[in-house]
């Protein structure tokens, strides 16, 4: 038995153990990069961090140090607030943030990390009519969850130019 548990271990250890999930706090900036303490080499795989109540707050994933891949963030109530997705440690792809009522806040689409696209909407659901990012250029409205606009941004070639 023993020699069977040892050639387990052994072989654990040369395939790995799956995925490594760590409490983001744990991490540390390098140069741009992420590590765990003492560590030589960039961090990879899942970063967590909760809520003084145990509740998730939100996870990413790592590659080589720079998130990569899904991203998700709740609010204290377990509703999920943000989901999105990294790309070599630049937003790429769909990101999707919600009010705390339930209602979709914004939808923006990142290229190489760049702002390509973005909506927005009203706490009530209404689709703001003034929002309208395209091809990394536009104006974007930003609400409060009372309804009230909190910012005005312009973009100008996916960077922001105005607040």
């Amino acid at each position: 038995m023993k020699k069977l548990l040892a050639a387990i271990f052994v072989a654990l250890l040369m395939v790995g153990c799956g995925d490594v999930t760590v409490d983001v706090e744990d991490l540390e900036y390098r140069n741009g990069v992420k590590y765990l303490p003492n560590e030589k080499t960039p961090f990879t795989g899942k970063a967590e961090s909760f809520y003084e109540n145990g509740q998730k707050k939100g996870e990413v994933n790592f590659k080589d140090g720079k998130e990569d891949g899904l991203f998700r963030w709740w609010g204290e109530n377990g509703q999920k607030e943000a989901e999105g997705t990294y790309k070599e440690g630049k937003e790429d792809g769909l990101w999707t943030f919600w009010y705390e009522n339930g209602q979709k806040k914004w939808e923006w689409n990142y290229k190489d990390g760049k702002l390509w696209t973005a909506i927005g909407w009203k706490p009530n659901g209404e689709k703001c009519p003034e929002s309208n990012i395209k091809d990394w250029n536009g104006v974007w409205v930003l609400y409060d969850d009372d309804g009230t606009v909190s910012h005005r941004r312009t973009y100008k070639d996916g960077e922001l130019v105005e607040d």
